[in-house]
C-alpha cells in the first residue's frame, strides 16, 4: 500500500466511526459543524448525508490508490 493510500484509509475508518457515532443521536440533539473558528448549528440528517457522501468519495479514491 502506499502512503495515500494509508492516508485515505486511515480517513476513511474516521468517518466511518463517526458516522455511526451520529447514527446514535436522535433529533433532540444539537450538531455542530465547524467552518473556520466558527461552530454553526447543522441539521442532523444533512449531517449524516455530509459524512456519508464523503465516505463515498474516499472509498473511490482509495480504489485509485490499490
Amino acid at each position: 500500500m502506499t502512503n495515500m493510500s494509508l492516508r485515505l484509509h486511515s480517513i476513511f475508518w474516521c468517518e466511518l466511526s463517526f458516522l455511526q457515532e451520529l447514527g446514535l443521536l436522535d433529533a433532540q440533539n444539537i450538531v455542530y459543524k465547524l467552518i473556520g473558528p466558527v461552530l454553526v448549528k447543522q441539521d442532523l440528517d444533512e449531517a449524516k448525508a455530509t459524512v456519508a457522501k464523503r465516505l463515498e468519495y474516499i472509498n473511490g479514491e482509495m480504489w485509485v490508490y490499490l
